[in-house]
């Protein structure tokens, strides 16, 4: 067994994994509890995927895939103009205190009119965007979404039991697909997809929560998140030494490149949109990669980050469906 790509402590965390169960949740906040960030990375979302020509008006419904630590990006769709957000995770990790925090922040932000945050630490922020200017255009009414009255509502969702009319929260997300009942306009997540262990079924439930021109923005990070000394070092890692790494915890990385995601979304009716890549000459080279990962191709082996719009055009699996405001979604 050959361990040299592994980082020692994400090793023993998860030999730990199999007989301590406080191991079994890697989370680590990266920042999506501060406010800048999450206010930035939103309206980045938010510029680049309206620049598509699928963008029609602010999505009624967005259904996030791995919030985290908060609900930070559902916070902002919601002053931006969304009806419903659901909160779709693995396991609940948001607590009520933060989210209500955070929504205190954010209200603040947008009453501002404050640009992307783009200085300091902001500046490094991926996807990168051409313009600062706060996408007011993008956002119509945002006065009335931003009222005493509506922040009221939100708090309120947020401060209960999550099942609300704006805000549903779930987890573990894969045993509540059928609650997501009102068909999402945008479908997102940020850092999330190379944590999914079963991408096909996760691709094919966006899929059953899709109709026609449904919207999907995903940013993926096919980076070693630190497990390894190389930012690609978990591509050569053996199996049996990554199989300890992973050990039983609740989610690590799938080390899946950015090819297979490609497929996963023609198999499941999106078409590309808009692609954005982030890619680097460092790190390890193929030949430094474990079977099958040397087989990857140059382009994927240097892909840092990918920002990916695409749309669904197919018809709705289940027939017409509902948004949050009652409109009929047919094929």
């Amino acid at each position: 067994m050959s361990i040299a790509r592994i980082s020692a402590g994400p090793f023993v965390k998860g030999a730990l994994s199999y007989l301590i169960p406080q191991f079994r949740n890697p989370h680590v906040d990266r920042g999506a509890a501060n406010a800048d960030f999450a206010y930035s990375q939103f309206l980045r979302f938010v510029i680049l995927t309206a620049r598509t020509a699928a963008w029609q008006r602010f999505p009624t419904v967005v259904a996030e895939i791995g919030p985290g630590s908060s609900f930070a990006f559902g916070i902002c769709a919601l002053l931006a103009g969304a009806q419903r957000y659901y909160a779709l995770d693995v396991i609940e990790q948001a607590s009520p205190a933060r989210n209500l925090a955070m929504l205190d922040e954010l209200a603040a932000l947008f009453r501002a009119r404050a640009p992307v945050p783009n200085d300091g630490w902001n500046a490094r922020i991926f996807p990168f965007v051409p313009v600062t200017d706060f996408p007011e255009a993008l956002m119509p009414g945002l006065d009335a979404m931003l009222s005493d009255a509506r922040l009221a509502e939100i708090r309120s969702n947020l401060a209960g039991e999550r099942s609300g009319d704006m805000i549903r929260s779930y987890a573990p997300w894969t045993a509540h697909e059928q609650e997501v009942d009102r068909l999402p306009d945008w479908i997102v997540s940020n850092s999330v997809m190379e944590h999914v262990d079963d991408l096909d079924h996760a691709y094919q439930s966006f899929k059953h929560w899709s109709g026609r021109g449904t919207i999907m923005t995903h940013l993926i990070d096919y980076s070693a998140h630190g497990i390894a000394p190389e930012w690609n070092g978990h591509w050569g890692a053996s199996d049996l030494g990554w199989t300890i790494t992973r050990g039983r915890r609740h989610y690590l990385i799938n080390r899946t490149p950015h090819a297979a995601h490609l497929r996963h979304h023609i198999r499941a009716g999106f078409s590309m949109l808009a692609e954005e890549k982030l890619r680097r000459v460092d790190g390890l080279i193929r030949e430094d990669f474990s079977a099958p990962f040397s087989a990857m191709s140059q382009e994927d082996a240097g892909t840092h980050l990918a920002f990916l719009v695409s749309r669904y055009d197919g018809d709705p699996v289940n027939g017409p469906r509902s948004n949050a405001i009652g409109n009929t979604v047919h094929p």
